[in-house]
């Protein structure tokens, strides 16, 4: 039973005290926003991005080429609790702000202060009250409605993407398929390589991939992408170094290239433009860490105070002027050495920047340089530009935060690739492969 004493007023059933029945209504609506909360948190999917399951190469030890599951691997990972914490209290202040409007225009002129100071309190909590709602609802529709990314993914909402639709086999590689090092008998090869424009940066689906659809239209051919977010031309020489030291085959290579791979030049100690772009492991302030809503608009605001994320497709161009290009060049050559000396044939596709398409686009003596270094190391060059002529940028891209080829782009490529690029490959001969006692 409710405690009972000399000060304890009974209340009017008819007519309760403004101070009861609403907080008594907070409590039971706050307690079930947490239960609601925590119920939507314990329904999202629980994935891991790494498969436990990997091919084994000829000396024994398994194939992987990426070890790091998480997309940002120095990145401070996300904190459960601060986001359902955070969801409660935007939760709660609306509510407690209505409850202390009820309480101001019920209670009336005996509230104090009065004149002006009563004014300026009332319109104050109207304020709170909006602005709370406006925030509340705006958390709720990206937290919980909005399932895309964006160009840098430095947002909450694209780590829980990541979370959602980048499952990584055995390798390390995003595939819903795993890679065995050597070609299975009476099969090929083609083996893609880049970055995330490869990967599908923005796709849920894998299977709507160019490289996903060129293998369902090929099953007699093995299709790999050894891509990965981030890779620039250095680094995808050493990815080539590491498969082969783990005795990955060559048969078909594919170099996917984009424009912004030089950019590890431009950026590279001592360079101009080192530390220019944000650092990955970098976290918002204390205020953004649990909201969605918070932390996009917080991220959306540094990239626009940044001149070289706002302007991060006119920077690269410095890349293919004077020595950068000089070292580019020279990089281009190394790959595809490597990869005619262990028995490849390079073939290169192109993608322009599709943000930029247009009567106006800005880099086409970028493409007119490509398309001569190619043609003079004698490598065929699908490019990519005029394929996607007549197409708005808009048609083209993940969405306007995010210049990422989507499912159109890729199927155009995958249409592109199919058509022009894979009569050569079946043209070329397979490489004579050395295989071990166990695997013949």
């Amino acid at each position: 039973m409710p405690p009972q004493g000399p000060l304890r007023r009974i209340p009017n059933r008819r007519n309760p005290p403004v101070g009861e029945s609403p907080l008594r209504q907070l409590v039971a609506i706050a307690f079930l926003a947490l239960l609601t909360t925590f119920t939507v948190f314990a329904a999202e999917p629980i994935t891991t991005n790494a498969s436990p399951i990997g091919a084994h190469s000829q000396s024994g030890h398994r194939f992987v080429l990426f070890r790091n599951p998480r997309w940002y691997p120095m990145r401070p990972q996300s904190e459960a609790s601060i986001d359902n914490l955070t969801l409660a209290s935007f939760v709660m202040l609306p509510i407690l702000t209505a409850v202390a409007l009820k309480i101001f225009f019920r209670k009336g002129k005996s509230i104090r202060p009065s004149g002006w100071s009563r004014l300026a309190l009332g319109n104050g909590l109207i304020f709170v009250f909006l602005f709370s709602s406006i925030l509340l609802v705006a958390e709720i529709r990206f937290r919980f409605f909005m399932d895309t990314t964006d160009s840098l993914g430095f947002t909450k909402i694209s780590e829980r993407w990541v979370a959602r639709h980048w499952h990584n086999n055995g390798a390390g590689c995003r595939d819903n398929i795993e890679y065995s090092p050597a070609i299975q008998p009476g099969k090929r090869r083609v083996s893609f390589v880049g970055d995330s424009f490869t990967a599908g940066h923005g796709i849920k689906n894998v299977d709507v991939r160019f490289a996903n659809r060129l293998r369902a239209l090929h099953p007699d051919w093995e299709v790999h992408l050894l891509a990965n977010v981030g890779l620039d031309t250095g680094s995808e020489i050493a990815l080539l170094k590491k498969a082969q030291s783990r005795d990955y085959q060559f048969d078909e290579v594919v170099l996917v290239y984009c424009l912004n791979d030089v950019c590890d030049l431009l950026m590279a100690p001592g360079e101009p433009f080192e530390g220019r772009l944000p650092p990955l492991d970098q976290r918002g302030p204390w205020f953004t860490r649990g909201s969605y809503f918070l932390d996009l608009m917080y991220n959306r605001y540094k990239a626009a105070q940044n001149p070289f994320v706002k302007d991060y497709f006119s920077f690269v161009k410095d890349g293919y002027r004077g020595k950068y290009w000089e070292k580019q060049q020279a990089r281009l050559n190394e790959l595809r050495d490597f990869v005619q000396s262990h028995g490849g044939h390079l073939t290169v596709v192109t993608f322009p920047f599709l943000n930029a398409l247009g009567p106006k686009y800005d880099y086409g003596f970028v493409h007119d340089e490509l398309n001569q270094l190619w043609s003079n190391l004698h490598v065929p060059h699908l490019d990519l530009l005029p394929v996607y002529a007549g197409h708005h940028s808009s048609e083209l891209t993940v969405n306007a935060h995010d210049a990422h080829p989507n499912e159109l782009a890729d199927k155009l490529a995958a249409e592109a690739i199919d058509r022009v690029l894979w009569p050569a490959f079946t043209n070329h001969v397979q490489p004579v492969v050395t295989r071990s006692p166990a695997q013949r």
